[in-house]
């Protein structure tokens, strides 16, 4: 090993897979393979020239490694990824390598040396690729990627060769392009400084003196000439160069507020120009900062690439993903001949956030409605925007057969993708909503359109705010008292929470009769529901179905919607459940019947590896040693592939939430959650005085996070084109939302 000139024996340090260790070569982007070999390479160096015998550990080694491999992708002129990315995909490989070198020979067989020479063929001929921009050239020779991320025009022919056949080699320095490309660097740099220095100029002269500017150029116009005032922003000798009918100053606020309030740019630059010219900015003799409904545009688009870039720069290990998506109407263009038209068709869109904190990750649009189009969807465009899956845990929806089919439901199909069990999180709002859809068809007939029913409860639905209120029966409720602030509740919760409360009370007063219940939709329940009270309390006779309506609503349907929106984390779901079942017992049997089979169907989070979690947090000693026990029981048993989750059978009779499933006949496994924490800290639990220290993240049980943001895709479908675009106005609408909060006077104002 000439290379590596080492007082040592090649024995020692050559490579069982792939033979001596090697420098990298500085002509052609490496190789896996070659990577691998230089790892081992600096590895040999530095144990035994710098720490004397010791092994080095993985960093230590990447601080020399990664430099380089850096170095050789800058020398070819291509954008790379972060460091730590870089990184990230050192170590995949690496321990793919150690893998291979610490199986044990004595179990070393046929299928071993079929790995061995599986790896050796990816290794070989597989770029090790950083590049940041992950266009397929060979399909398409225009790259869609921001300008910091784009490869150049003249590399990509070289970037495609070494991805596939590998026949170019970096060549010296082109002395004639390095010369046009520094000239262009040198001119730029200028222009920057001239621009930083008017702004400075500018802000000196007109902003520090704004306020008394304007009340001079109001109170002194009538018996002061322009010598005698003071200097106002239209003195100021602007620079020659730009002409002075270039407005060069940003805008980024104008375009974040424009975002925020959904004003057009026409309309934007209009109010703009105006305000300039009312505090004396703009006058006859200088138009020169007048804004353009073009200027708004970019101002827009600036911002919104911003966010765009930096989200994908700050790409980090997820934990969670939560999705939903709709059908929504989407605005495309379509070339015709030479022209673009545009067009408005329906497109599937599935919304994507990690919780805890409700981080937007990002929209799909899967081929198909299918249950492998939705996941196959989802796991590539976490791949392709270099998110690390090796961390998730948990995965949240609602309960629809698509999303939760134990054999070929969306989650199931994800879960086969990483080849381990994920934490359900099924929506449990949507889950108190469906045994009142169903009580509702049984009482009053099925539905037969988007807001029409066949029943006369719901023919009457429609016009029912406009009823008189009239003496009722006073129904009790077990409504919660409400802890949360109550801008946390949209307008349609609040109406229910006050409708229960005034039906509770027997007196609706007049600025509750006046308000209204909601729009009626089949995919609204939460209105419907309104709106059976609101007809309740406006109906002089009503009838025995519609009492029965009334009375689930008031005892089960409304308090249920409350105790899970105070207690949204998925270690209460497992109690919600159980206080849903123990609510409803008040029902006749052919009612409960009903109820109680759409329960069944729906109660994802009585599965073995919920109701553990809730366990977990008890505040009981006793129930946190029993669930320990399943845990460490459930651990130690063998499972061979990935468990099917299906919901075990209920306990209706059960006099506790962790009773409702019989454990003896259903397979239990660990929560997938807890993967991580080691049975000697899941003992801690025992003691009570950890219990309130241990840190379960704080995943919510229901989806109404993902709902907000289908609502955002929904919007921007039908005001921008193409998923780029869309992607980057939802970003700069969530954004607005913490930007420059409202305010009423100039007191409340201030800048976040």
């Amino acid at each position: 090993m000439a290379a590596l000139k080492l007082n040592i024996t090649r024995s020692k340090v050559e490579c069982p897979i792939f033979g001596n260790p090697v420098d990298l070569n500085c002509h052609v982007l490496p190789t896996i393979e070659y990577v691998l070999r230089c790892y081992l390479f600096i590895r040999y160096e530095l144990k035994f020239t710098k720490y004397f015998g010791k092994e080095p550990s993985f960093n230590e080694v990447c601080e020399v490694l990664v430099p380089k491999i850096k170095s050789i992708w800058e020398s070819a002129s291509i954008p790379t990824v972060s460091k730590d990315r870089i990184m990230q995909l050192l170590r995949k490989y690496h321990n793919k390598y150690l893998n291979l070198i610490r199986y044990p020979k004595s179990k070393r067989n046929v299928q071993y040396e079929l790995k061995i020479t599986s790896f050796k063929e990816e290794t070989r001929d597989k770029l090790f690729d950083i590049a940041a921009c992950k266009c397929d050239f060979s399909a398409c020779k225009y790259c869609k990627c921001d300008k910091s991320r784009k490869v150049p025009k003249q590399e990509q022919e070289f970037l495609l060769d070494q991805r596939s056949t590998r026949d170019m080699a970096i060549g010296t320095v082109d002395r004639e392009t390095t010369k046009k490309l520094n000239v262009r660097t040198e001119r730029q740099t200028k222009e920057t400084e001239r621009v930083q220095k008017f702004k400075s100029e500018f802000h000196n002269i007109s902003m520090p003196s704004c306020s008394t500017e304007v009340t001079r150029l109001s109170t002194d116009s009538d018996n002061s000439s322009s010598s005698e005032a003071s200097p106002s922003v239209a003195n100021i000798d602007l620079p020659s160069k730009p002409s002075c009918s270039q407005m060069r100053i940003e805008l980024p606020t104008l375009g974040t507020i424009c975002d925020k309030y959904g004003i057009s740019d026409r309309s934007a630059a209009a109010v703009a120009t105006a305000v300039l010219k009312d505090v004396g900015i703009i006058c006859d003799s200088d138009t020169s900062k007048v804004i353009d409904k073009n200027k708004v545009r970019r101002a827009r688009q600036k911002n919104r690439n911003i966010l765009s870039n930096e989200f994908q720069s700050t790409n980090k290990p997820i934990k969670s993903i939560y999705f939903d998506g709709r059908k929504d109407k989407t605005l495309v263009q379509e070339k015709k001949g030479e022209r673009y038209h545009k067009r408005t068709i329906a497109e599937e869109h599935v919304s994507l956030i990690e919780e805890p904190n409700s981080v937007y990750l990002g929209h799909v649009t899967p081929s198909a409605g299918s249950a492998k189009s939705i996941g196959k969807a989802i796991i590539d465009f976490l791949i392709s925007n270099n998110f690390c899956l090796d961390n998730l845990v948990a995965i949240g929806c609602d309960g629809t057969i698509v999303n939760t089919g134990h054999k070929n439901g969306v989650i199931t199909y994800i879960e086969n993708e990483l080849k381990r069990p994920l934490q359900w999180f099924v929506c449990a709002l949507h889950a108190n909503e469906l045994p009142l859809r169903h009580l509702f068809q049984r009482l009053d007939g099925a539905t037969t359109g988007p807001r029409q029913f066949s029943g006369v409860i719901g023919k009457l639905l429609e016009k029912c705010e406009h009823l008189p209120i009239v003496d009722f029966e006073i129904i009790e409720s077990d409504l919660p008292e409400l802890t949360i602030p109550s801008k946390e509740l949209s307008s349609d919760q609040s109406y229910l929470y006050d409708i229960c409360q005034a039906i509770s009370n027997g007196n609706v007063y007049e600025n509750l009769a006046n308000r209204s219940p909601g729009k009626l939709a089949h995919s609204r329940w939460l209105t419907m529901a309104n709106r059976v009270l609101r007809l309740y309390v406006g109906t002089e006779h009503p009838t025995s179905r519609l009492k029965d309506l009334v009375q689930f609503i008031i005892k089960v349907y409304a308090p249920m919607w409350f105790f899970i929106k105070l207690n949204p984390s998925c270690t209460q779901a497992s109690l919600h459940v159980f206080k849903s079942i123990t609510l409803s017992r008040y029902l006749r049997d052919d009612l409960k019947n009903i109820i109680d089979a759409v329960i069944q169907r729906n109660s994802y989070y009585i599965h073995p590896e919920n109701l553990l979690l809730c366990m977990l947090t008890d505040n009981r000693q006793w129930v946190r040693e029993l669930a320990l026990r399943r845990i460490i029981k459930a651990r130690k048993e063998k499972k061979v592939g990935i468990r099917q989750f299906k919901i075990p059978e209920i306990n209706f009779n059960a006099a506790e939430y962790f009773e409702l499933i019989n454990w003896s006949e259903c397979e239990v496994t660990a929560p997938p959650m807890l993967a991580d924490i080691p049975d000697d800290e899941l003992k801690q639990l025992i003691d009570s005085s950890i219990i309130a220290d241990f840190d379960f993240p704080k995943y919510p049980c229901h989806t109404q996070a993902v709902e907000r943001c289908v609502k955002l895709v929904s919007e921007s479908s039908l005001l921008v084109t193409g998923p780029e675009r869309r992607d980057g106005f939802i970003r700069s609408k969530i954004k607005s939302k913490d930007f420059l909060v409202t305010y009423d006077n100039k007191a409340q104002f201030k800048i976040e």
